[in-house]
């Protein structure tokens, strides 16, 4: 075998191979970053004196250039976006409504509370009234 018979059979199948490597790992590279960037960040309500790591705008869809189980994984991770993202949307308001429950929960307590503590004081001021004697 020549040199040159290497050469000119080599570089085809070099090609070929970096096409075909190409093709299966840059989408995974790609799903496996977009993973990571959301891995690495934190949610930080925006009443906070924090300011917001992640905002449902920072969920943004991987687009991936795929037709085949690369594809149906990179629509699942998609999915699985579009859900947090309405999850961190929803948040701030649920945690407002608790919040709000529980605050009109404890006033009610409060209130019972101190009708109670009335009720128990009020019926002995009539007994002390008639026990002292009259001049």
């Amino acid at each position: 075998m020549r040199a040159s018979d290497l050469s000119s059979s080599g570089l085809p199948a070099a090609l070929s191979l970096a096409f075909w490597v190409r093709r299966f790992i840059n989408p995974i590279v790609e799903l496996t970053a977009a993973a990571k960037t959301i891995g690495d960040k934190t949610y930080v309500p925006a009443q906070s004196s924090a300011s917001p790591i992640t905002s449902p705008a920072e969920l943004e869809p991987v687009h991936v250039r795929a037709t085949d189980e690369v594809a149906d994984l990179a629509a699942a991770f998609n999915a699985m976006i579009a859900q947090l993202r309405s999850s961190i949307e929803t948040l701030e308001e649920r945690v407002q409504a608790r919040t709000a429950e529980a605050m009109r929960l404890a006033r009610a307590r409060s209130a019972l509370l101190a009708q109670m503590s009335h009720g128990l004081r009020t019926p002995s001021t009539p007994f002390r009234v008639h026990a002292v004697p009259a001049p």
